[in-house]
C-alpha cells in the first residue's frame, strides 16, 4: 500500500521540532482506481460474451452503484417529448419495477438533472 506523507511548518518558521506537523495516511486513490478497473473488466466481460444492450446497461448500473456505495443506480435517456426513458437499474438492493418513462417536471431527480445540466447524486 502506498502512503501519502504530509509535512508542514507554521508561520514561526523552522526549528528543531517546533512548529512541525507530520502525518502519514494510506493513499486511498490507489484502492479506488483498482476498484474502478475491476468494475470495467467485469462490464467488458459482459460485452465480450455478446450480451444484449439491456444486459450491458444493467451491468454498468450495478457497477456504478457499487462504486458509489449507492443502493440504486439508474441509466436512462432524455426524450424529446419531455420524458425520461429508463434503460436499466442496478445495485445491491433488489431493483424496483420501473415504468418505461417518467414525465419530466416537478422535483424528481431526473428533472433536477435536466434543469441543472450537470450530473447529480
Amino acid at each position: 500500500m502506498r502512503r501519502a506523507h504530509v509535512r508542514s511548518e507554521d508561520e514561526r518558521g523552522p526549528g528543531p521540532t517546533e512548529g512541525l506537523i507530520a502525518a502519514t495516511a494510506p493513499d486511498m486513490t490507489e484502492g479506488l482506481a483498482r476498484q474502478e478497473r475491476a468494475a470495467l473488466r467485469r462490464v467488458a466481460t459482459v460485452v465480450a460474451h455478446g450480451a444484449a444492450a439491456a444486459d450491458v446497461f444493467k451491468a454498468v448500473a450495478g457497477e456504478v452503484a457499487c462504486l458509489l456505495d449507492a443502493d440504486l443506480a439508474v441509466i436512462g435517456r432524455y426524450e424529446p417529448d419531455a420524458t425520461f426513458s429508463y434503460l436499466a437499474a442496478g445495485g445491491p438492493v433488489p431493483t424496483p419495477e420501473l415504468s418505461d418513462r417518467l414525465a419530466l417536471g416537478g422535483d424528481n431527480l431526473a428533472s433536477k438533472i435536466l434543469r441543472s445540466g450537470k450530473p447529480r447524486r
